[in-house]
């Protein structure tokens, strides 16, 4: 007889743990980390503290064991789940036992890499981007993700005690309550199965959205919205003592309050739908959604260097760039500019600092010299700008490194011609040919960008002709000069495809000489002389082609497009 062995992973997890203690600065990361143990999908926490050793905040961590020399690792899909129902973000730590090193990610459902139909997926992890090493630059961005999820978090917490007790419901009619039941369940019902990608941005780790109700007579309803998360024993419903309104305070508990007529919340699905979709034109409008999508990370990428090149270290105006370069650009020299900065201008690093890229970046273009002071000590900072969606340009970066893509190419060419003297058009500057070829080239991948770009965040348009099988898409580009707007135009037909004559997509560009597209007879359309039947045809001014990140302001037309056709909702014209 033979005592039961340790199992074959016991010494490679255990060396695992050594090597990753040896690498991290423990002046400021403390370490939780427990091995041979029993509990499934993490191994302990790390608590981030600031110079004076006061807590800034905890991470789940899990730590694995990788070859000698490998940089990826098959991610079972369970630990992304897990990240959903944990109360801190979630880690992963991979290491190289042999060559004594380790990289991290962050796990999240948003990672370009995962897939939930799939029980594994495979992490590619960057030595620029996701080393732990001698530079303290993991123990920034760990920061970062800290900062952003205790935000997200303090700005819809739970609900506390006092409400919770509260699940008689007393004082509220028996048919209030069914109406506010009907109410929340058109709003769940909405962020589970419509809006998934907007529910994780605006809703971390919420389970549902639950509803207080402080007051309800015969003419008008007082509720609050609050959310809850995986774990809590809070109610759907329930009864509030007073709202905000009444105080003069707003309550932490809520992250929406309202008073209307009892005629109109009758109509409990358009209260219930007209919530959610006020929630989502926010996200739209802010371009806060994930990239998703080779061409569209280019562009918001390249864009991102045109503006801030001075805070990344970079030559401007490129046509291309190594996504290794942009890497070190975004993942450590901004990182460290702005630690510096905020160690420069603040005493106490416990105290979160907003550093305006916008500021900072025209501030180091008139600097002659840019010296980058390396600090190793955790600050607490949140990088925004008014001009940008700056999380849009590390989400992309993300996006290249997840699929091995080397390089990336400036989608829309620069302006190569003089500006003439007074007043020039956004559009003015371009050649002929650089126009044409600009734009053909982004509306030719237009389709399949926006396939990658709805299915990654969980949108679901049945009626989209962008992505019915039996719908084509035909683009029909007006160049500058010819419309009878004197500026760009932009023609799209929707055309009945069901027998498949016609390819998906189809990019014309108009000329004086020749018309492929003939609507004179609409609903019947010809195209290069075979007639169609069209279920629509729209002309646009198309000068959102010479904005900063066509390919983003496409995509989001498209999807502004079938948001209105799927909901009746409209976006700010202005964001085009």
């Amino acid at each position: 007889m033979r005592p039961r062995p340790y199992p074959p992973t016991d010494s490679a997890e255990q060396d695992a743990v050594a090597v990753f203690n040896s690498l991290i600065d423990n002046r400021y990361v403390k370490a939780d980390v427990k091995t041979r143990d029993k509990y499934p999908n993490v191994d302990g926490t790390i608590e981030l503290v600031d110079e004076n050793q006061i807590p800034l905040g905890k991470l789940d961590v899990q730590i694995r064991s990788i070859g000698i020399g490998q940089i990826k690792y098959s991610c079972p899909v369970s630990l992304v789940s897990y990240s959903t129902r944990s109360t801190l973000a979630v880690l992963l730590i991979c290491v190289d036992v042999s060559n004594k090193r380790a990289f991290w990610r962050h796990i999240s459902p948003t990672m370009p890499e995962f897939k939930d139909n799939q029980q594994s997926f495979t992490i590619n992890f960057s030595i620029a981007s996701d080393l732990i090493d001698s530079t303290s630059n993991y123990m920034q961005r760990w920061t970062q993700i800290v900062s952003d999820y205790q935000d997200r978090i303090l700005m819809f917490p739970i609900l506390d005690k006092e409400v919770a007790s509260k699940l008689k419901v007393q004082g509220v009619e028996t048919s209030d309550r069914e109406l506010f039941q009907r109410f929340i369940d058109t709003v769940n019902g909405l962020l589970d199965n419509d809006f998934i990608a907007i529910k994780e941005i605006l809703y971390p780790r919420g389970w549902k959205l639950g509803v207080g109700i402080v007051s309800s007579d015969q003419s008008h309803v007082h509720y609050q919205i609050y959310t809850i998360p995986y774990g809590e024993p809070s109610p759907l419903v329930c009864k509030l003592d007073s709202g905000f309104f009444r105080t003069g305070q707003i309550s932490p508990n809520a992250i929406y309050e309202v008073t209307s007529s009892k005629e109109s919340f009758a109509n409990h699905e358009k209260a219930g739908k007209d919530f959610v979709l006020r929630e989502v034109r926010k996200i739209i409008e802010k371009r806060a959604l994930p990239v998703y999508g080779k061409l569209l990370a280019a562009d918001v990428l390249i864009a991102f260097v045109d503006l801030y090149y001075s805070c990344l270290g970079v030559i401007p105006g490129l046509d291309q760039y190594s996504v290794e370069v942009l890497e070190y650009a975004l993942n450590q020299r901004l990182i460290q500019m702005c630690a510096t900065l905020v160690n420069k201008t603040n005493s106490g690093s416990n105290v979160r600092i907003m550093i305006d890229l916008d500021s900072f970046s025209r501030f180091l273009r008139s600097q002659t010299t840019k010296p980058v002071a390396s600090t190793h000590v955790p600050v607490n900072f949140i990088i925004q700008s008014k001009s940008f969606p700056v999380k849009a340009a590390f989400d992309a970066l993300r996006y290249l490194v997840a699929h091995q893509i080397q390089d990336v190419v400036r989608p829309f060419g620069k302006r190569d011609l003089p500006l003439s003297p007074g007043r020039n058009w956004i559009w003015s500057g371009y050649s002929s040919n650089n126009e044409i070829n600009s734009i053909s080239h982004i509306l030719s991948h237009a389709i399949e960008e926006y396939k990658v770009f709805i299915e990654n965040n969980h949108f679901h348009f049945p009626k989209s002709p962008y992505l019915d099988s039996n719908t084509a898409v035909i683009f029909e580009y007006e160049p500058i000069g010819s419309t009878e707007f004197d500026g760009p135009g932009l023609r799209e037909h929707h055309v009945d495809n069901i027998h498949h004559t016609l390819p998906k997509q189809l990019v014309f560009v108009r000329d004086s000489e020749q018309h492929h597209i003939d609507k004179s007879k609409f609903p019947n359309i010809s195209v290069d002389g075979n007639v169609y039947n069209a279920s629509s045809s729209s002309l646009g001014i198309a000068s959102f082609f010479f904005q900063r990140t066509p390919v983003m302001n496409l995509l989001y037309r498209m999807l502004s497009d079938d948001l209105s056709k799927h909901y009746n909702m409209t976006i700010s014209a202005g964001m085009f």
